[in-house]
């Protein structure tokens, strides 16, 4: 049924264009090993909505363990590490479970971002935020002062309205932190850094960030300065990989905001899709995309399918 609505011309429910959909199963047997996890790998890749949907499982037979382990490997959530949507029938709050999920299912990103996902705590499950992320190329001169805001609009996006990006939490640190890979170099993320933030040193002297509507506000409360930072006058701070901490950790440097450093890549936000807001969704508001906006877009899309496709693969040896 689904086969065939991905390609470039074929807007039925392809995330470039519309909103995603959820597809919600329910399932009480599998037919393995006819069905192998080769298959629903094959499958996954081919259904290119998840990369932005949702799928919703519900295991009506938790005693069959390959059932179960299909479920949990079709629903596992590569940017989080972990298994996410995927309820068993006999759950109390099944009924709430659904709807929430459902509701989850309606917050995304435009097709060249990525929706920061935080572990809740008081609920225990994962959850969607309303802030979309990306790390961008800076394309214009490195020669001439930059400005952070002129660095996220420099960028082929079909966001209106990108802001630097601002990490307020130790779980936003990680989550990106965790993906540098997948948006730079999954190989050696290393090389995926350093980048800018939107922190900055004000008029006043004071370390801030920039809100949707480009006001400042200050730092407080979590930072991740690296050891001995920040450090003398330099007002602009930047992502970098710290080889003294575990793999895929940065720490916060500053730098001149005359980029004499020659950092060329920037974290970008905006406002995720969600019931109430549309303009991220190119469709909804009959924005006509130009075809370097279309194949930028597609090649991060095919970069992303690329890198999860190895997380993939490596995660299924835990399944076989």
């Amino acid at each position: 049924m689904l086969t065939g609505c991905f390609f470039e011309d074929n807007t039925c429910i392809a995330p470039l264009y519309t909103r995603p959909v959820a597809l919600v199963s329910f399932a009480a047997s599998v037919n393995y090993p006819t069905f192998t996890f080769d298959d629903l790998n094959d499958l996954i890749e081919e259904v290119d909505f998840l990369a932005k949907g949702t799928l919703i499982t519900v295991n009506f037979n938790p005693s069959d363990k390959n059932l179960t382990d299909f479920l949990a490997y079709a629903t596992f959530n590569d940017w989080v590490n972990a298994t996410m949507y995927n309820y068993v029938s006999t759950r109390a709050s099944l009924t709430r479970d659904l709807e929430w999920a459902l509701t989850q299912a309606n917050c995304y990103c435009q097709a060249d971002g990525d929706l920061v996902i935080y572990y809740d705590t008081t609920n225990n499950r994962f959850t969607k935020t309303s802030e979309c992320i990306f790390v961008g190329q800076f394309s214009g001169s490195l020669d001439e002062p930059n400005d952070v805001i002129d660095m996220c609009k420099d960028n082929d996006t079909f966001y209106e309205y990108t802001i630097p990006g601002f990490i307020l939490s130790k779980d936003k640190a990680k989550f990106i932190d965790y993906n540098t890979g997948v948006f730079g170099n999954i190989e050696e993320p290393e090389f995926s850094y350093p980048f800018f933030t939107g922190l900055h040193k004000n008029k006043q002297n004071v370390w801030s960030w920039y809100d949707y509507d480009l006001n400042e506000f200050p730092l407080t409360g979590f930072n991740a300065w690296g050891t001995g930072y920040p450090k003398g006058n330099a007002s602009c701070a930047y992502v970098d990989f710290d080889y003294n901490l575990n793999q895929n950790a940065g720490v916060w440097k500053n730098t001149g905001c005359d980029n004499s450093d020659l950092i060329d890549q920037i974290l970008c936000q905006a406002k995720a899709c969600d019931a109430s807001y549309s303009t991220c969704c190119g469709s909804c508001q009959n924005q006509n995309f130009s075809e370097k906006q279309k194949q930028s877009i597609l090649k991060k899309r095919e970069t992303r399918k690329s890198a999860m496709k190895k997380r993939r693969l490596n995660r299924k040896k835990n399944f076989v």
